[in-house]
């Protein structure tokens, strides 16, 4: 609870935050808050779930009118707007302790749909470690499951279609829904292989950087036009100054 202030510095009571109820009871009015800034009480929950145009300083501009602030709070809290909007309050502060703010069968849907596709993903990632590392073609003269000449990663995929069950269930979803993004074509394949390249490459020059000593052999480490002692020397200088290692 902060005690309000005009903006001249006059300091007013604080007994407008507590109502008291028919029983005599005492409870504090959660919803009304001050800006310090302004100098200004609000209603939160009218500000905040207010529907169309402003009914009251409350849920709009604020209300700095001290010395009849104690009757306006009072007419504002039986109001049904304010009424209806603190209820709506209500109820989010509960779905937001229940962590229930959204439809909560959407919400686990979609986490299902985000692991499959994770699922897939890591699966792909290790058909293009494996085929790189043994130094295969990736692809044939035709992009298609279960047809001749499709290459090496498609037949992985139907290999291990008989299998594994979200390899299974991917097939399924590309043969029946025809489905467009499947992950499976050249263009991911390149993208892939380029960035596991790249981390290799990071890899490798973290090591080289390590090492006291290393060596080069260049027969197999550039494509060179001059291939004289000095041509060899400036185009081995110029590669190992784009990667950062001069």
């Amino acid at each position: 609870m902060y005690c309000p202030y005009d903006k001249f510095g006059r300091r007013f009571s604080t007994a407008f935050y507590t109502r008291t109820l028919s029983n005599l009871e005492k409870c504090d009015r959660e919803w009304l808050v001050y800006s310090k800034e302004l100098y200004k009480v609000f209603c939160f929950c009218c500000k905040v779930f207010r529907k169309g145009i402003s009914k009251s300083k409350l849920d709009g501009e604020g209300y700095a009118d001290w010395h009849h602030v104690i009757t306006r709070v009072k007419e504002h809290e039986i109001s049904l707007d304010h009424l209806t909007n603190r209820n709506k309050w209500f109820d989010m502060r509960k779905r937001l302790n229940l962590n229930e703010t959204i439809d909560k069968v959407q919400h686990e849907q979609f986490k299902k749909e985000r692991d499959y596709w994770k699922q897939v993903l890591l699966r792909i990632i290790a058909m293009v470690k494996f085929l790189a590392k043994h130094n295969l073609a990736f692809r044939g003269s035709i992009e298609k499951l279960y047809q001749k000449s499709n290459g090496n990663l498609l037949g992985v995929i139907e290999m291990l279609e008989e299998f594994d069950p979200v390899i299974k269930e991917h097939v399924r979803r590309i043969k029946s829904e025809g489905l467009y993004v499947h992950y499976l074509g050249h263009l991911i394949q390149n993208e892939l292989i380029s960035l596991l390249a790249e981390e290799i490459k990071k890899e490798l020059i973290k090591k080289i950087k390590e090492a006291k000593y290393y060596s080069i052999i260049l027969d197999c480490f550039l494509n060179v036009d001059d291939t004289s002692r000095k041509g060899l020397f400036d185009i081995t200088l110029e590669e190992l100054k784009s990667l950062g290692e001069l």
